[in-house]
């Protein structure tokens, strides 16, 4: 009797072994699978991930409004990126003249991933410009106009690269100015005005 008895013990824990592995081996499976799926989502999202930088920006003091922009804040290694700078005069007269230097509006790139920048030259020439009021005097960023020390070999090295081939993959931030002097009515002083902003994009291969 004792036998047939732990026979039948023996017997029921078998069973029990067998139903507990079967049990556990689908949500084994079901982990795995879960943890690859993972995976591929966070690959595919991440190139997706939009630039943390801005990609337009403005400033206004007094009666004048600078704004830089950027047409997208992602581009192809392919794309040629689009960087605009603006000033408007929005005060109540119908037009207005400031003096500057060469140009009022300036820019100044860094490449972040490789810790290197391009200035911009401008020569000391009295200029002036007449702006119309709520028309913005616009000028568009050409990086061919930028300027870098000799002793800079890294920037030279990359300013002679996207000169040729255009902007490589990297982040880019782009710090614009409004440098002018500002003279409203016959018997009032003049004002130099310098505005400043910036924004960033991103290229990507």
């Amino acid at each position: 009797m004792k036998k047939s008895f732990v026979g039948v013990l023996m017997l029921f824990m078998l069973l029990l072994v067998a139903c507990g592995a079967e049990n556990e081996s689908p949500k084994a499976n079901d982990e795995s699978q879960n943890i690859s799926d993972t995976s591929s989502t966070d690959t595919s999202s991440s190139t997706d991930t939009p630039s943390p930088y801005p990609f337009e920006a403005d400033i206004k003091e007094d009666d004048f409004v600078y704004k830089i922009y950027t047409e997208q804040d992602v581009y192809e290694a392919s794309e040629e990126p689009v960087i605009v700078g603006e000033l408007t005069y929005v005060g109540d007269q119908a037009v207005v003249e400031i003096g500057h230097a060469e140009t009022p509006l300036s820019f100044y790139l860094e490449e972040k991933t490789r810790n290197v920048k391009i200035d911009m030259l401008i020569r000391e020439i009295g200029a002036t410009s007449k702006l119309k009021k709520d028309v913005p005097l616009t000028v568009k960023y050409d990086v061919s106009n930028g300027f870098v020390s000799e002793d800079d070999k890294e920037s030279l090295k990359f300013f002679d690269m996207v000169k040729k081939q255009g902007f490589p993959p990297g982040e880019y931030i782009i710090s614009g100015h409004a440098s002018f002097y500002f003279k409203e009515g016959s018997n009032e002083e003049g004002k130099n005005y310098n505005l400043e902003n910036w924004i960033g994009f991103i290229v990507r291969d």
